[in-house]
Order: structure tokens, then sequence, then C-alpha cells
């Protein structure tokens, strides 16, 4: 199973992080699959769009920081 970037969830029990270009990543139970679903998005919305590094970084870095913020405490 590959996790995605999602796009059209309407359950509002499922929680997203949200990037700056609009994108809803949905929060994937398994840091690993959350970790690989940030990187996908990254590069196919960004990187693949024009992004050099240091902004896919900085992307990146503001994504995994919502995702901190929404973590149970």
């Amino acid at each position: 199973m590959q996790p995605i970037a999602h796009r059209n969830y309407s359950d509002s029990s499922l929680q997203f992080i949200i990037c700056e270009c609009g994108e809803r990543i949905l929060i994937l139970p398994n840091t690993k699959m959350m970790g690989t679903a940030i990187e996908r998005h990254i590069l196919e919305q960004h990187k693949n769009k024009g992004a050099n590094q240091v902004e896919a970084d900085r992307i990146e870095n503001a994504l995994i920081a919502q995702l901190f913020k929404k973590s149970p405490q």
C-alpha cells in the first residue's frame, strides 16, 4: 500500500495537514507512511513544478511542523 496525498475526503473524522499549495494530506497512523506521503507530495507538487531543494525543504518542514501540532500530547 502506498500513501498518497488526498484531495476529496468529506468525512469530518479524518484529519489532514494542509500544504501552502492548498493540497490536503491525510494524516496516517504510521510514521513511516506519513513521511512517505509528505515526501511524495513534495516531489509531485513542488519539485516537479520547479521548486528548488531549499524551497522543497522549507515546505516539507512546514508540513512536519503541522503534523506535530496535531499529534496527541
